[in-house]
């Protein structure tokens, strides 16, 4: 039968003890399920627990078990025993210092990549904020139902996903929404209500923060580019003075003649470097810029539309509608249906008056920046 050398709480070490002599000794509260234990023969101590199976022992004599101080630690019962749960409380102050950088692209909105410049910031700093504060006091049932939400927001971006790629736009947009994603996903395991090992932890943080400076690092917009944006936006009724356009939005502006070089500029910043591109980009920007025109504005663009669109067959006709209302409704459509369509469009502007398609070229382009 196996014999064990018992160190007691004062240092000195008994033994050799049977297991039976162990279990006598553990009822009685001299050794607990932490004392240290070593085999006969061996040099190696370790916890009377790993040494013997004590499962169906019940607590040492003289002590409450852990089980029985965990609920005098915890007598409120909102939480379980959990030697980690200081993650709770590092979880809500992440959530606040994300809510920071969200709230400083809410108060300057132009310093974010204009891509994505519809991103609610404000709303969204808010929610983390609220998130935050379920978490400040550390209670399990609030980390159930934040890690539950954050599992839904991060699974959302998924459908944020499919319309930036239906609108043709690249790297950069999507970049953004894969770095959210780590962030959201290092958050979903972080807040995990068992223990986790220190080195899942850490990569948890490190996904978490590298995720947010992911977010910031590619959607931030230097101040000198904003101030530069903004100071090309013309003033309500101005007219626009030729600038040293980019060779990109000339070369797009000659082949889109629906598009003014700065209108060109201005689709161009989402990263799109083809004209049919270009052209189903702008059209759904125009499309959402419209409404924002004046009335007068708006009827007067709709005019000159439908004079571009007369001379069309009706074959084209048929063709460009159904071409409309599918990129109004985000569906997929063919690069060579975008070059077929843009080329159609292109040669029927090309045929309104020089000064009737200047009128367009300037509308166009105010519904264009209404919706940027």
């Amino acid at each position: 039968m196996a014999a064990f050398k018992v160190r007691l709480k004062d240092g000195s070490e008994m033994g050799p003890l049977d297991i039976e002599m162990m279990h006598s000794w553990y009822q009685q509260g001299l050794i607990h399920r932490d004392s240290m234990v070593r085999l006969t023969g061996k040099k190696r101590w370790i916890e009377l627990h790993d040494a013997v199976d004590i499962s169906d022992w019940g607590a040492s004599g003289g002590t409450k078990g852990r089980a029985a101080e965990a609920e005098e630690v915890f007598d409120d019962g909102d939480l379980e025993y959990d030697p980690q749960h200081w993650r709770v409380y590092c979880a809500s102050a992440l959530f606040f210092l994300i809510a920071a950088g969200a709230g400083y692209f809410a108060w300057y909105p132009e310093r974010w990549v204009a891509a994505l410049r519809q991103a609610p910031w404000r709303e969204i700093a808010l929610g983390l904020v609220a998130l935050g504060l379920l978490l400040v006091r550390g209670w399990d049932p609030m980390r159930k139902v934040v890690r539950v939400v954050v599992f839904l927001l991060t699974f959302s971006l998924f459908a944020l996903a499919a319309p930036v790629i239906l609108q043709g736009v690249h790297w950069r947009p999507l970049a953004i929404l894969g770095a959210a994603w780590v962030m959201g996903s290092g958050l979903f395991f972080f807040l995990a209500g068992r223990p986790l090992p220190r080195l899942s932890i850490a990569l948890c943080i490190f996904w978490i923060l590298a995720g947010a400076a992911g977010v910031g690092y590619l959607g931030f917009v230097p101040p000198s580019e904003a101030t530069a944006v903004a100071s090309n936006e013309p003033a309500s009724g101005a007219r626009v003075v030729p600038a040293a356009w980019s060779p990109s939005a000339q070369a797009v502006s000659q082949e889109l003649p629906m598009l003014s070089p700065r209108a060109a500029e201005l689709v161009l910043s989402y990263g799109l470097d083809r004209p049919e591109l270009v052209f189903k980009q702008s059209y759904l920007l125009a499309a959402n810029g419209v409404g924002r025109l004046s009335p007068l504005e708006a009827k007067e663009l709709g005019e000159i539309t439908t004079a571009a669109y007369a001379p069309l067959t009706p074959e084209h006709r048929r063709r460009l509608d159904s071409y409309m209302e599918r990129v109004r409704g985000l569906q997929v459509t063919q690069p060579q249906e975008d070059r077929e369509i843009s080329a159609i469009v292109g040669e029927a502007v090309r045929q309104l008056p020089d000064a009737q398609r200047s009128r367009y070229q300037a509308l166009y382009e105010k519904a264009l920046g209404a919706s940027h």
